[in-house]
């Protein structure tokens, strides 16, 4: 009886893993936090535009920070 017990807690366990596995390879839905890339040039053109950073690797438009922001010290000339 015990022996019998044990092997349906193991194929329940087996069963949950499946679909687990199944949903998380296929079934899973797309992520939509990623924001829609625009046209190349356009969104390189908008970055440029309000005078932030464009990297061209990554595809990525990035807000030049101060280093005083960083370290919180005065800069040398005030």
């Amino acid at each position: 009886m015990r022996r019998s017990a044990t092997l349906w807690v193991q194929l329940v366990f087996l069963a949950v893993f499946l679909v687990t596995a199944i949903w998380v390879a296929f079934l899973r839905p797309a992520d939509e936090s990623a924001p829609a890339r625009a046209a190349g040039g356009d969104a390189k053109a908008r970055c440029e535009a309000r005078g932030d950073w464009w990297d061209e690797q990554d595809k990525v438009c990035a807000v030049p920070m101060p280093i005083t922001t960083l370290t919180r010290r005065p800069a040398a000339g005030r």
